[in-house]
């Protein structure tokens, strides 16, 4: 369609005039834009990463314990052990450590920079050099079999000392159930059930096994026996 006479066609300004003034006002907003939605984007990273770590709060209160544990104590040790002994290290070729026994005392850096500080009873100051002393003494693992592999399991290379433990009873049998406050594994002793044994009675061999609290399953290659009936009996411990 034409254009009558006398009449002047539209103007459409572009986005990108060449007028200076204009041009420069347009750059101005997209910056400004551009910042308020940085911005914007930032709070909305900020918030989630608290709503994260809220999150992983509730999951550490989730897992404390009903009631307090207690640590597990070595028995009395004899008189006649109250000496030094060497303990040759099973890494460092040639090398030994200064045992006592008696004391609960090595020379080894893990005594020196993670037991310690533990009660002179207390089955968490004992290394491996330590462990290894304690389990050939009849004395000691004759009375408690449990002791005799938390022992092996604490002092073991890798051993982790600051496991609390709980005694239970699962169907009159004893076990023990360990929770550390920075890990979510909890470890299970139990005895295994033999064909011989007579109904909740149970005189098998003492087994380390591992559940995770945060997965809700057994990590390790073998369940306990009566594992449904264990992991109520974490379940009731933990909050």
């Amino acid at each position: 369609m034409g254009l009558k006479a006398g009449c002047e066609a539209p103007i459409f300004i572009l986005p990108f005039s060449s007028d200076p003034f204009l041009s420069t006002n347009i750059v101005g907003r997209g910056i400004m834009i551009g910042a308020i939605v940085m911005f914007t984007l930032a709070g909305i990273l900020l918030i989630a990463l608290g709503l994260k770590a809220r999150s992983n709060a509730r999951k550490g209160e989730s897992r404390s314990v009903r009631q307090s544990p207690d640590y597990i104590k070595v028995p009395q040790r004899p008189e006649s052990i109250n000496k030094i002994y060497d303990a040759f290290s099973d890494t460092a070729k040639g090398a030994s450590y200064k045992i006592n026994p008696y004391e609960m005392t090595c020379t080894c850096p893990d005594f020196v920079d993670r037991r310690a500080n533990y009660k002179p009873n207390d089955v968490r100051r004992a290394c491996k050099h330590l462990a290894r002393f304690l389990r050939n003494l009849d004395v000691i693992c004759d009375e408690d079999e449990f002791l005799a592999e938390l022992l092996e399991e604490s002092g073991g290379r890798g051993g982790v000392p600051h496991f609390l433990y709980q005694r239970q009873i699962f169907d009159t049998t004893p076990v023990l159930i360990g929770f550390s406050p920075s890990w979510s594994g909890v470890k299970v002793f139990s005895r295994e059930r033999q064909p011989r044994d007579a109904p909740k009675q149970y005189t098998g061999p003492v087994n380390c096994t591992e559940y995770d609290l945060e997965r809700r399953a057994w990590t390790s290659i073998d369940k306990p026996y009566g594992a449904r009936e264990i992991k109520r009996l974490i379940n009731n411990i933990v909050r």
